[in-house]
């Protein structure tokens, strides 16, 4: 890592704050709040609790694998290269559509959402079925709710099942 004045300028393959399946490669506080980046890891069948940002935008690019995705009404199957915009207000969710890992690089702007991300990881990596409630009252401290209705369509058309099975 090269640092110019106060902030990370370079930032090389193998570095990055990890957690299970999430490596936090640009933090908010490297981009004075700006944005941050960071890369998932999704294994094959798992889907991402599906749910709307209130004050974050994003964009997700697809590194390696095939992803699926909904955003709003549409549905998109996305593979190595693609970009999927996921405005704030709009309902969105993922899934690896393929069967081996996918990769993607996720942008959020403005930054912040790392804590987000690492919280429910740690809810959702508990073991069992972790509490709706529990997710619920996380993400509201985030401006981010939940969209489970969508859950059980998703799983049987898709044969995904959602990741840290909190299933509907």
């Amino acid at each position: 890592m090269t640092k110019g004045s106060d902030l990370r300028t370079l930032i090389d393959s193998g570095e990055g704050r990890k957690i299970p399946g999430t490596i936090f490669k640009v933090s908010k506080e490297d981009t004075r709040g700006t944005l941050s980046i960071w890369e998932h890891l999704y294994p094959p069948g798992v889907l991402v609790p599906p749910h709307t940002h209130a004050a974050h935008d994003q964009v997700m690019f697809v590194i390696e694998g095939v992803v699926g995705a909904r955003i709003g009404d549409d549905e998109f199957t996305a593979g190595p290269g693609a970009y999927l915009n996921k405005p704030r207000g709009v309902p969105h969710t993922m899934w690896n559509a393929g069967p081996d890992p996918a990769r993607v690089m996720e942008i959020t702007t403005p930054g912040g959402l790392e804590a987000f991300v690492e919280g429910i990881t740690g809810i959702l990596s508990g073991g069992g079925s972790p509490d709706r409630r529990t997710l619920s009252e996380h993400a509201v401290k985030y401006d981010t709710t939940f969209v489970m209705d969508w859950v059980p369509e998703l799983e049987r058309k898709y044969k995904v099942r959602l990741m840290g099975g909190a299933g509907g």
